[in-house]
């Protein structure tokens, strides 16, 4: 991902624009670690598979009467969801600029 006019993106750039060993980071991969880190069965929330598993154990799983638990997922999620749904944006803005006419 070499965009650095993306890293710009104030929208963007807070907390998803991140470098390790000189190289910036996938933005998902900027995204907190797992709830159930120390399990040996774990879903980690970086991908809409992980979500969708995650909401699943949060709403009908193992941690359904566990409210730190909950806390935890909930905020994983929404995490998620805002990287997911801002990412969206950003690509609707530069269709919307390429399809201008100046």
């Amino acid at each position: 991902m070499n965009h650095p006019d993306l890293w710009e993106n104030p929208l963007f750039k807070k907390d998803y624009v991140k470098f390790k060993d000189g190289k910036i980071l996938d933005p998902c991969d900027t995204l907190p670690g797992d709830v159930r880190e120390l399990e040996e069965d774990f879903t980690v929330v970086r991908d809409g598979t992980g979500a969708m598993s995650a909401y699943h154990d949060m709403v009908f799983g193992e941690h359904i009467n566990k409210p730190a638990e909950r806390d935890a997922w909930k905020d994983k999620l929404l995490r998620y969801c805002k990287l997911d749904t801002m990412s969206m944006v950003i690509v609707w803005k530069h269709w919307v600029k390429l399809s201008s006419p100046n």
